[in-house]
């Protein structure tokens, strides 16, 4: 059996099989080999990609993430979706008395 991937940080609900690829992406090393995630319509890839920007970002902040989709619709979903969390994140820092930068 292989290595069970590390379990990132969740901001909404993921299944098994979400969460094993957000820590694979989450753990994969600077510089390593692009990791290409594929799946019929409907099992998540879109969250699973924004779960994994969100928990790159918010680990380490002043990260990079590019990302690249098949259609401009479906890179505005994830960077729509991002800023969404993004935003809810630092509205939560603030309740709580934290400067979010």
């Amino acid at each position: 059996a292989g290595e069970a991937a590390p379990r990132a940080p969740q901001f909404c609900p993921l299944n098994r099989e979400q969460a094993e690829a957000v820590g694979t992406f989450v753990a994969a090393p600077m510089g390593s080999s692009p990791i290409l995630l594929i799946g019929p319509a409907g099992t998540g890839k879109s969250l699973c990609l924004v779960e994994a920007i969100c928990a790159l970002v918010f680990g380490s902040p002043g990260t990079a993430v590019l990302v690249c989709g098949g259609t401009d619709i479906a890179a505005d979903l994830l960077v729509v979706e991002v800023d969404n969390r993004v935003k809810a994140k630092e509205a939560q820092l603030i309740a709580a008395g934290q400067d979010p930068t």
